[in-house]
């Protein structure tokens, strides 16, 4: 169970007891009191701009009121002899601040987000509608701007079709990669369909990375929040910035981890990466990254490298330096590119 989870079952009072303890002790901790704090501050941003007409002030008042009456109580009474006092007692009262303005928050985006995705409804809906296309070749780039202000990056030998009614109706198709900075829209979410999953928000920004041929895709959160489904088991996660969801197709499972989202994005800003890759997932990369075609001659090694390479970096460079680690030679002719894993030509040719 992720830690988004985790919170709102123990705010809700649902939290299994078998969690508590260790849940408590998280909470807790520095790291704990850190996330706690960054989930605060993305609530905030994605509570929607016009959500003073339905803040009800009083009744939060009325509510805060009581809850840190309780807690207050229960703080003197544990730490009424020890040192540390008004420390201890100062991070109760902030928790407490805290914890009563997550509960409303999430309520207030889950009452605006319908409680959950349907996934089968989305994919079903889809087909009733017209939709616009945008598609960028291998080597190529674009930033685009949807009808209600959202931006999209779309990655090369990308693909996105969006609404033409978009400003009603915010759903877009994905497929390849794509960042989305997504403008508030409090009574209607933002979705995007990629492959076997939904990506559902309302006002922040994601990447998207599911291109055919390979084994999974990723949604990465850099801020706000983000509900994703899976359309065959119906599994559905919440993300919190800094954490990705991972949808394995041939296991249809749906997993979560954690990141550095900015290593997700860098290819936004020109930098080309790759992280613990095999050449057999390296070579699709740059065919897209540069749009160029490889041959291969002899069998590519199963070794897993990384690199990071700045923008304008070329493709000899990036070879040149792949080359040294996995020990093959190369042949770039134009568009074409030959690996020659059998080295029998000199470190590098080019035409």
């Amino acid at each position: 169970m992720d830690r988004f989870t985790q919170i709102q079952r123990f705010l809700g009072g649902k939290l299994p007891e078998g969690e508590r303890d260790e849940f408590n002790f998280w909470i807790q901790s520095p790291e704990g009191r850190a996330f706690f704090d960054q989930y605060i501050d993305s609530l905030w941003e994605a509570l929607p701009e016009d959500s003073e007409s339905v803040w009800d002030g009083e009744g939060l008042y009325q509510q805060l009121k009581g809850q840190l009456d309780l807690r207050q109580q229960a703080t003197m009474e544990t730490y009424e002899n020890k040192r540390g006092t008004r420390q201890r007692m100062m991070w109760s009262w902030r928790r407490s601040v805290a914890a009563v303005f997550l509960a409303f928050a999430l309520g207030m985006i889950w009452n605006q987000w319908g409680g959950g995705i349907s996934a089968s409804d989305s994919k079903e809906e889809s087909t009733h509608l017209s939709f616009v296309q945008k598609e960028n070749p291998p080597g190529k780039k674009s930033k685009i701007t949807l009808p209600d202000g959202s931006v999209v990056f779309l990655n090369s030998a990308s693909k996105i079709e969006f609404a033409e009614n978009f400003v009603s109706n915010r759903l877009v198709k994905l497929d390849g990669e794509a960042y989305f900075e997504v403008k508030k829209g409090a009574h209607n979410p933002f979705r995007v369909e990629a492959g076997a999953t939904v990506t559902q928000a309302i006002g922040t920004s994601f990447n998207i990375r599911t291109f055919d041929g390979q084994p999974d895709a990723v949604i990465t959160l850099v801020s706000g929040i983000v509900k994703v489904a899976e359309t065959e088991t119906k599994t559905e996660v919440t993300l919190s910035p800094g954490e990705a969801a991972r949808y394995v197709k041939e296991a249809q499972s749906l997993t979560t981890y954690t990141l550095d989202p900015m290593e997700s994005i860098s290819w936004v800003y020109g930098v080309l990466r790759f992280d613990d890759a095999p050449m057999t997932e390296i070579i699709p990369h740059l065919e897209n990254w540069y749009g160029v075609y490889f041959e291969l001659s002899g069998e590519a090694p199963k070794e897993k490298i990384s690199g990071t390479f700045q923008k304008g970096e070329t493709l000899e460079n990036v070879l040149l330096s792949i080359s040294h680690t996995l020990g093959f030679t190369y042949k770039i002719n134009q568009k074409n590119v030959q690996l020659y894993f059998n080295p029998v030509k000199p470190a590098y040719e080019k035409n």
